[in-house]
């Protein structure tokens, strides 16, 4: 199996972030390695044999100096969600493609690889879910993050790594972009799921299984969760604090990724 990627890399900070970090795009911030945070994760995910061509959505990039194979010129008045439809028509309809956030700053090799070894073949939607204590636990000092409290797993949280059809994405853009614009609110996001799902979060009785089943009717698709997935996927920089504690948890992530354990 050979997935194609889609990292979108639109992303943008201002005021005192883009002061400190040097630029006003996240994807371009530099890590304590010296690469910057694009092409730290094109190489992480090079490192799986399994990678076919990355796309890069990208306002301004240059393949050459990057390590992508193709860019797609994002439009930056667009959505996040749109903007990852983009690169997904560059991909085969119905092959499944990795989507990979351009903002994961401790995402390793053998992250991403255990994550798709499990990963079903029959899947139109593949997903990982990573649990709060296991993610504080890994993170300890981390700025705060949210978590959906499920009954049958706990509080969890989804990581920025998915493999996807994208035909099945396409055919369903608006109920995409609904999930998408709602994803930092659990409120918006349990309203999206209907009001029966929507008062079983509310009385904390909502389960893995019921997120799946309505995901599956919504999109017409096979949904496969991949439980325990590694809390370096789900790590994300969204604000200044984020950067500053990444950029002290990078010197211990890059040794553990030497360390053979790891595999």
């Amino acid at each position: 199996m050979t997935y194609d990627v889609v990292i979108p890399a639109g992303g943008t900070v201002a005021g005192e972030f883009e002061r400190v970090i040097g630029t006003n795009c996240r994807a371009f911030l530099k890590l304590p390695n010296g690469l910057a945070l694009i092409n730290n994760t094109v190489n992480v995910l090079r490192a799986d044999p399994r990678i076919g061509t990355i796309h890069v959505v990208a306002e301004k990039f240059n393949v050459f100096d990057h390590g992508a194979n193709h860019v797609v010129r994002h439009n930056p008045t667009a959505s996040g969600a749109r903007n990852v439809l983009l690169g997904l028509s560059q991909c085969s309809p119905l092959v499944q493609a990795v989507v990979c956030a351009s903002d994961l700053p401790l995402i390793q090799p053998a992250h991403v690889t255990r994550f798709l070894d499990q990963v079903d073949l029959d899947a139109d939607v593949a997903v990982g879910l990573i649990n709060q204590k296991q993610f504080e636990s890994r993170f300890n000092q981390a700025p705060p993050s949210t978590f959906v409290s499920l009954r049958d797993v706990g509080p969890v949280t989804l990581s920025g790594l998915f493999v996807v059809r994208p035909q099945t994405i396409m055919r369903n853009e608006r109920t995409v972009q609904k999930f998408f614009d709602a994803r930092k609110s659990q409120l918006g996001s349990a309203m999206l799921l209907g009001p029966d799902l929507c008062f079983r979060w509310i009385l904390q009785k909502l389960t893995s299984t019921d997120l799946s089943t309505r995901a599956a009717s919504l999109l017409e698709a096979r949904i496969q969760i991949v439980p325990g997935a590694d809390p370096e996927l789900a790590y994300d920089i969204d604000e200044l604090a984020d950067y500053e504690f990444a950029m002290r948890e990078f010197d211990d992530v890059m040794k553990g990724a030497n360390d053979t354990s790891l595999r």
